[in-house]
């Protein structure tokens, strides 16, 4: 074939072996390649999340080490892959995890006002800071009985667990 196209066209055609060769090997590892990346708020930054299958020499070039994963944002960073590629990705923390706490039982008289929702639940904790503790319903007791009231509690990004508090409601008629 080659004594046909003469050495020029072996040339042209060797190069355009070799070049869709690296047109195809630069679409597979942009392919592999996630360009934007979530995480939860707390969570390790692993470079594996900004790829399909990670390459093994696959690192930051970005210094991460600073980032404080505690608290929602938006990073631009550069990884480097493949012994040959550097790209910029994009890094999101989010706060999608609902406060967590528990109810503190409560034994009120049904000529009682029910207590404030925030004095109903305790050993709150969120990441981002709790934003407001109310109850579902504002609770009227008219009957004595053991109830369960769910309380609220929502943190500043919107996530919103709901607590159970058991309410003891004793009728003061009654006696």
């Amino acid at each position: 074939m080659f004594k046909t196209i003469g050495k020029i066209g072996a040339f042209v055609y060797c190069a355009a072996i070799v070049a869709v060769s690296v047109i195809f090997t630069i679409r597979d590892a942009n392919r592999n390649l996630k360009h934007e990346a979530v995480i939860e708020a707390g969570s390790q930054i692993r470079i594996q999340d900004f790829f399909e299958s990670c390459p093994d020499d696959a690192r930051f070039v970005t210094d991460v080490s600073g980032i404080d994963t505690n608290e929602p944002a938006i990073y631009q960073l550069k990884v480097f892959y493949d012994e040959a590629f550097e790209k910029d990705v994009v890094l999101k923390i989010e706060d999608h995890t609902a406060p967590k706490g528990i109810a503190l039982p409560k034994s009120i008289y049904t000529t009682w006002k029910a207590p404030e929702a925030a004095d109903c639940v305790g050993y709150l904790y969120d990441l981002s800071g709790i934003a407001k503790i109310e109850f579902e319903e504002e609770p009227v007791f008219k009957e004595g009985g053991d109830y369960n009231v769910p309380v609220l509690v929502t943190d500043v990004y919107g996530n919103t667990a709901t607590i159970d508090v058991p309410f003891t409601v004793i009728d003061r008629r009654l006696r």
